[in-house]
């Protein structure tokens, strides 16, 4: 179905705009052999609306096993994988098995929280295993800092990504909130936003939401050494990390 406004990107390639792979990434990590299998569920289509994917583009699918509100309806578990048969299994229940078709097996799967595993066999050895959870509620956010570039100055740059945990540490695949960020010491906020196609407002403000429960922030260097980032959201406790800029 189709999207109002406001609509910032075409939502379209392998790589979305804080850069996690799309599920049309991961199925191409199989075909070029990275990946033995991968699991992906479609999204339920609203009522009143019907799936459209353009030429170019991929069915709206996720990681993930978080489907309140879809209890007992059928969803579409897709499965990826280079192997020559392929077993379903949900909260431990073999829900049934398939050869996939160019690299692809299909499932109607009536939505029951708990775990849902996929696995794949070859010659009959497994090579390959995927699972989603239902997570649960918010419980903290997590902050992940990649290494700073190596240039110095303002062309010093680092990302640190934004996670919103469950009290078992699993991110919550559709969660969106309000985070604020402050940092402290040699560093500025470059740019502060999430992948949301529809997000609006300025990249440089402190404060966006996440997508998906994630988000992105670039720190550029003011000088060297030691910066304090810090992450704040509303119900949660807040979230800090360190990064040395030489």
């Amino acid at each position: 179905y189709f999207a109002g406004w406001p609509w910032v990107n075409a939502w379209c390639g392998d790589i979305d705009l804080i850069g996690r792979q799309k599920p049309a990434s991961l199925a191409r990590d199989v075909a070029w052999g990275l990946s033995s299998l991968e699991m992906a569920v479609r999204r339920p289509t609203p009522d009143g609306h019907f799936p459209w994917v353009a030429n170019w583009g991929w069915p709206d699918e996720l990681e993930s096993w978080t489907w309140s509100g879809q209890e007992g309806k059928p969803l579409s578990v897709r499965l990826y994988t280079s192997a020559d048969r392929v077993e379903l299994l949900l909260n431990g229940r073999k829900l049934g098995d398939q050869a996939p078709d160019k690299m692809k097996a299909e499932f109607a799967v009536p939505y029951a929280p708990g775990k849902i595993e996929a696995v794949a066999y070859k010659d009959g050895r497994v090579v390959g295993r995927r699972k989603l959870e239902t997570v649960g509620a918010a419980a903290r956010l997590r902050l992940t800092p990649e290494r700073p570039s190596t240039r110095s100055g303002r062309e010093a740059l680092a990302f640190v990504p934004i996670e919103v945990l469950d009290g078992q540490g699993r991110v919550l695949p559709e969660d969106q909130r309000s985070v604020t960020m402050k940092v402290t010491g040699p560093a500025e906020l470059a740019a502060f936003g999430s992948a949301n196609p529809l997000a609006v407002g300025s990249l440089q403000a402190p404060e966006a939401q996440t997508f998906r429960g994630r988000a992105l922030a670039i720190l550029r260097a003011k000088g060297s050494g030691r910066v304090r980032i810090e992450a704040r959201s509303p119900g949660l406790p807040g979230a800090a990390a360190t990064i040395n800029f030489g």
